[in-house]
């Protein structure tokens, strides 16, 4: 009889053993779980900043924040890029050439007034760049020979991740 008492007793621990490592896998996988759904979260609130500036550049672009509205127009654009408005660099493009994280780019609001955004770690930003879109077909004779559209470019950030995003208005 005492020699089964020693068997259970060993048995009850390698359960237990197991119980505990079946336990600890389980916390670990939690944990991933919750890192990836925050990483997802934090990129969904990038990705609204981001399309909260491309829609502040078109309130911007169009003018409907004055009364009477008033768009842009290519007085309005310079090579420098002046308070996000650029006009098209022919070696790269202005999102390379200009920072996204501050000036020229524009803050979210900034001409616009519209609210600021919470639960991001910077405010989205944007620079518009005046294009000229070939007619197809059409000779290249200069400004005038194609449709004047803007193409914006903003940047979301979330606490810990990054989204840059593109949209070509034309009006």
């Amino acid at each position: 009889m005492n020699r089964q008492r020693g068997t259970v007793l060993l048995m009850a621990l390698m359960f237990l053993v197991v119980l505990s490592l079946l336990g600890i896998a389980m916390v670990s996988s939690t944990s991933v779980e919750e890192r990836m759904a925050r990483n997802a979260r934090d990129q969904d609130v990038a990705m609204q900043a981001a399309e909260a500036a491309l829609r502040d550049a078109r309130i911007r672009i169009t003018g409907i924040y004055t009364n009477p509205p008033t768009p842009l127009n290519s007085w309005d654009f310079s090579d420098t890029c002046t308070n996000g408005l650029c006009t098209r660099n022919a070696t790269q493009p202005v999102w390379s050439a200009y920072s996204l994280d501050t000036t020229p780019s524009q803050p979210l609001g900034t001409t616009t007034g519209s609210p600021s955004m919470l639960g991001v770690s910077a405010a989205p930003r944007y620079l518009i760049e005046r294009i000229i879109i070939q007619q197809p077909g059409a000779a290249i004779t200069g400004v005038a020979s194609g449709v004047t559209a803007h193409r914006i470019t903003a940047k979301g950030v979330g606490r810990s991740s990054s989204i840059i995003v593109q949209e070509v208005v034309i009006l």
